[in-house]
């Protein structure tokens, strides 16, 4: 959900990713909505709203990357992106063995 923004973009070199593009979205039901907060901060007939995002952001995002200490704002969409995939697929404070072996069995299932 985003404010009037058509997608998420994120830059890597030559590579363009937008939420339309992400494989891993094709396979869950995503429906991407927008509020137009110059009109109300509540669209009437769908119900969207971007408190949930907002409230995500302030109380674990903002926490997740204080936590990685001398992280640049260079770096700041590789950061989110790890951020999403670890919320998306492992419960809080999994081990990083989990992890790991989450990414192996990421990387064999997208080849």
């Amino acid at each position: 959900m985003s404010d009037m923004f058509a997608t998420y973009v994120s830059e890597r070199g030559n590579k363009l990713d937008t939420l339309e593009t992400n494989r891993m979205l094709l396979n869950m039901e995503y429906t991407h909505s927008w509020v137009n907060h110059s009109l109300n901060f509540v669209d009437p007939i769908a119900g969207t709203h971007t408190n949930t995002i907002e409230g995500l952001w302030e109380t674990r995002i903002k926490r997740h990357i204080k936590s990685m200490r001398d992280m640049t704002k260079k770096r700041l969409d590789e950061y989110l992106d790890e951020y999403m995939w670890r919320s998306w697929f492992f419960p809080p404070k999994t081990s990083v063995a989990k992890y790991m072996g989450g990414i192996v069995v990421a990387i064999i299932r997208n080849e």
